[in-house]
């Protein structure tokens, strides 16, 4: 989507080291059913002129991972009742009690 965005520079934040760290081919991936998620993910990071690729723990790492949750959530909800906005509302907000409930607490 980036990409065809024309965004040419893309900085990456990700909660695993681990997959930080495959990445930038300092670990290698060695789960076989990973490698073609792995050889993906680096195929379209070629496609950027400029990555920066940075790993923040989870700990400091919340709200986006509640944002991404949601955004998730919404998507497969969306793809499985593209026309019922009530069923995606109600879950809307739910996510977002539990959002609010998560930042409130950290």
């Amino acid at each position: 989507m980036a990409s065809e965005m024309g965004i040419v520079e893309m900085e990456v934040y990700g909660d695993s080291k681990l997959i930080i760290n495959q990445l930038l081919n300092i670990y290698e991936v060695k789960k076989e059913d990973l490698v073609p998620f792995f050889q993906q993910a680096s195929h379209l990071l070629k496609s950027f002129e400029s990555v920066t690729l940075n790993h923040i723990p989870r700990k400091e790492n919340r709200m986006a991972d509640a944002f991404a949750n949601l955004a998730t959530t919404l998507a497969y909800l969306k793809e499985k009742q593209p026309t019922s906005l009530c069923a995606i509302d109600g879950y809307f907000l739910h996510w977002i009690y539990l959002i609010t409930k998560t930042l409130i607490l950290s």
